[in-house]
């Protein structure tokens, strides 16, 4: 395993602190890297084109401006032609904020050439696995970066021209690395970084050899790199990455002229994967052995409680079930899930000392609300209509029970037909887009940071989860979200701050727009017939529920006054 020479406090170590985003459209021009100082800046960055909108090998630049702003393009290489036209590309931009954290580091290195240069590393590792990513441009032809020779403490990198040129590049380039044990890091907000290789035999015979790799996140973002290879041939990689699937597709990469060669080359290709793991939601109905239905005491609230007691389904018997699931787009046997009324409570465990019964009354999500799935219908496919559950109290060892007289309880320590329940599934939840995508906000103050409330976590305590976002107080806060691309929206629920001042989020708007709304006024963004508003009277207690039917790529949240503005999460269902 990792170990840093002269540390023996390995709690010293922190963990790592990574961001990043999608920039969409990389064609062969120049286009915004949607940041700045990525040359001059201390972040760590690594970039990645991630989908395969032309065949034809092409190399990814990123560099800064003297103003600092930082651009994006795609070089095609000319081996076995000079047309150098590429379509739009999506690209991923992976960044460090630390340079030493558990599991590996992150750093520069400057005046890299077509020679090799070893480069020493902080920790001891065992498995490891290198990136490195040039930013800038010394030398306008296109380059790759190549690692080799990588041991437990040190690798050697240079960077490589296609052989059209005349293979050299002798300009001082800075290269940005990071080095990872293989592995899987939980991070802040749930965020999950997988780091991993694999073996890739590619033979070349006109197209790319597609490989199926399957890292089980959704709404991440990915960067890879060959570690290694049986030839000498320069080479890179080509991904076309499906998000939904939690999987992508990844090839080698030579210069044109030689992609029909018939050549069959290996590799080892490092990968690392910076997302969430699946978290999938539906709206259920709970049936118990005696044929009521599991029902929310006034939908929930201050020292209301669960029975099992309803002849019918409405929207008090309504369930928002959401698991971390075991697999992509389902809820299986042994998720541990939770459960919430459709105005936001949870379902909730208590002590056999208080009772043991079933609340719902909470804001937060904590172990008490976490329930273990146990399907007993079918133990390895996804919950359906119709099959028998029961739920099972991990933090009490206790079972969710329907009693004979009405009540709903989580005594039992085994479980009994009371202790099953059938599903009724009443509707798919919609996929929310925004879940990890790229966030702005007018302001910000208190370390609230406008990225929590995409983070997944719809905790209302601001100090329990650090996952609440917080602005100054200002005149028309806002807060915005890029969705990556235009896509058909269909409702906006916005969970709120529950530990205090629930009506700093009264009176705002929701904005959907196709263009970003960013340094427009509200005034402005009001008159513009392009702009889908909606306006939420009042204040919000635990969430709001909007539905909209409008197709935009940005959403704003706005105030419609002078106050602070803090949204515990923000789901865009598409």
């Amino acid at each position: 395993m990792w170990e840093l020479a002269g540390v023996t406090d390995m709690n010293t170590i922190e963990t790592a602190q990574v961001g990043g985003y999608q920039v969409t459209g990389v064609d062969d021009t120049q286009t915004s890297a949607g940041c700045s100082d990525c040359s001059s800046g201390t972040d760590i960055l690594l970039h990645q084109n991630v989908s395969f909108a032309g065949s034809d090998p092409t190399i990814l630049r990123m560099w800064e401006e003297s103003d600092g702003s930082c651009y994006v393009v795609n070089n095609e290489d000319q081996s076995l032609d000079s047309e150098t036209t590429h379509s739009g590309e999506s690209v991923d931009i992976v960044a460090f904020k630390n340079n030493l954290f558990s599991g590996g580091e992150a750093n520069k290195v400057d005046n890299i050439n077509h020679e090799l240069t070893t480069v020493d590393l902080k920790f001891s590792y065992t498995n490891p696995v290198v990136f490195a990513s040039v930013i800038g441009v010394a030398g306008s032809d296109p380059v790759v970066t190549e690692v080799s020779n990588i041991t437990s403490n040190s690798f050697d990198v240079r960077v490589a021209e296609f052989e059209w040129d005349d293979g050299e590049h002798t300009y001082a380039e800075i290269i940005h690395y990071v080095v990872m044990e293989a592995g899987t890091y939980t991070i802040a907000n749930g965020v999950t970084i997988k780091v991993g290789a694999v073996i890739l035999e590619t033979e070349f015979d006109g197209s790319p050899n597609f490989e199926t790799i399957d890292v089980g996140l959704q709404n991440y973002l990915l960067v890879s790199q060959i570690q290694g290879a049986d030839s000498g041939a320069v080479m890179d990689t080509r991904i076309n990455k499906q998000n939904e699937s939690g999987s992508f597709d990844i090839s080698l990469m030579v210069q044109e002229g030689d992609m029909d060669s018939g050549e069959t080359i290996n590799a080892v290709v490092g990968y690392m994967a910076v997302g969430t793991e699946p978290v999938i939601s539906k709206k259920i109905a709970l049936k118990g052995a005696h044929g009521k239905y599991l029902t929310a005491a006034g939908n929930g609230g201050d020292a209301k409680t669960a029975n099992c007691n309803a002849s019918a389904i409405g929207d008090y018997e309504t369930i928002v079930l959401t698991g971390d699931s075991a697999e992509q787009g389902c809820i299986v046997n042994g998720d541990t899930v939770w459960l919430q009324t459709t105005s936001g409570y949870y379902y909730s465990a208590q002590l056999v000392s208080s009772g043991a019964g079933l609340d719902v009354d909470r804001t937060y999500l904590g172990s008490y609300e976490k329930f273990e799935l146990i399907n007993h219908t079918d133990t390895s496919g996804c919950l359906q209509n119709g099959d028998v559950i029961s739920l099972y109290s991990q933090r009490l060892g206790r079972y969710v029970v329907a009693e004979s007289n009405g009540a709903a309880n989580a005594n039992r320590t085994a479980i009994g037909s009371w202790e099953k329940f059938t599903v009724s599934i009443l509707e798919e939840n919609d996929i929310n887009i925004a879940l990890g995508k790229e966030t702005v906000q007018s302001s910000t103050g208190w370390s609230g940071v406008s990225s929590r409330a995409v983070d997944g976590n719809t905790d209302g305590n601001y100090s329990g989860g650090n996952s609440i976002t917080h602005t100054q107080a200002e005149q028309n806060a806002w807060w915005q979200v890029d969705l990556g691309v235009s896509s058909k929206i269909s409702e906006i629920v916005i969970n709120n701050r529950t530990d205090c001042c629930p009506t700093r989020l009264s009176d705002f708007y929701v904005l959907i727009s196709k263009s970003s709304m960013h340094d427009r006024s509200l005034s402005d963004l009001l008159s513009d017939s392009s702009v889908e508003s909606t306006f939420y009277s009042g204040s919000v207690d635990i969430v709001a529920n909007l539905p909209v039917s409008a197709i935009g790529r940005f959403v704003k949240v706005q105030l419609n006054g002078n106050n602070y503005l803090s949204l515990a999460e923000v789901q865009v269902m598409k």
